[in-house]
């Protein structure tokens, strides 16, 4: 019944909240969530409460809101809740620690006696020491799956002592994506290939030298951004900068894997 975006202003990170079926046109004061220091990098909403959803910023602050039925009138800086003992900054790369998705996953009666949250333990991982282009945990939050800037997949469970697996030569270009799809062990990478045509792969987690697949995507030249929505099993792509979203139907038994649909093309990027 809502929907959030976050607008990039300088000051700190700041989100506008819309009532997803109220069509006209917005206001130019529309009220604004004002609630973090620096640049929001991530967020997401509980599936069970249309009113609540959390927020990750760069400055490492990690905030829960509570939205009111009737939305929110004024610009508001206060929220209901926030998770302490946060890392001291998150990038782009970042997301919502898995366990406040898992939180917002499995409470069908909240409400705003949201309380707080602690991390109770910091892990640090060196196998990968390059700066990663594409970070994303799993459905369930046991793997968490990195793209590294010289063009590695590494799979690791950041609770194990385990090393990580790494499947080398995902994609030539540079700015690789990656996404979990519904089976537990297949993960998507898109990227580029030699002559820089922008292509996908899907991998198996169990054993990463070769792709199950690998298939060119279309003839654009943005960055390909992924969503997977485990719900419907449809795979999204939207590339940097392009004004068209393409959405696959990921089917494990298809030759492809994922096989295309259709898109929706905009008159803006």
């Amino acid at each position: 019944s809502l929907i959030v975006d976050s607008l990039e202003t300088g000051g700190g990170g700041v989100i506008s909240v819309m009532k997803a079926y109220d069509y006209k046109r917005l206001e130019a004061d529309l009220p604004l969530i004002r609630g973090h220091g620096g640049p929001i990098v991530d967020f997401d909403f509980s599936p069970f409460n249309d009113n609540l959803f959390a927020t990750a910023s760069e400055d490492g602050s990690i905030k829960l809101w509570v939205i009111p039925e009737d939305g929110i009138t004024q610009d508001t800086t206060e929220c209901d809740a926030e998770l302490e003992d946060t890392p001291e900054s998150l990038s782009s790369q970042s997301s919502i620690p898995p366990q406040i998705t898992h939180w917002l996953h499995q409470q069908p009666t909240a409400n705003k006696n949201l309380g707080y949250f602690s991390i109770k333990m910091r892990v640090d991982y060196n196998d990968i020491s390059q700066t990663t282009t594409g970070l994303e945990w799993n459905l369930t939050g046991s793997l968490l799956g990195a793209i590294a800037k010289n063009k590695t997949l590494n799979i690791f469970d950041p609770r194990s002592e385990a090393p990580a697996l790494v499947g080398n030569n995902t994609h030539e270009g540079t700015d690789i994506k990656v996404a979990w799809l519904g089976q537990p062990n297949q993960i998507f990478t898109a990227g580029f290939s030699k002559i820089a045509e922008k292509e996908y792969a899907v991998w198996d987690t169990r054993d990463l030298t070769q792709p199950l697949v690998r298939r060119r995507l279309d003839e654009y030249a943005g960055i390909p951004f992924s969503f997977y929505d485990e719900d419907s099993s449809l795979l999204y792509i939207a590339g940097k900068g392009e004004c068209n979203i393409n959405f696959y139907q990921y089917s494990p038994e298809s030759p492809n894997i994922i096989d295309y649909l259709g898109n929706y093309k905009g008159k803006e990027p």
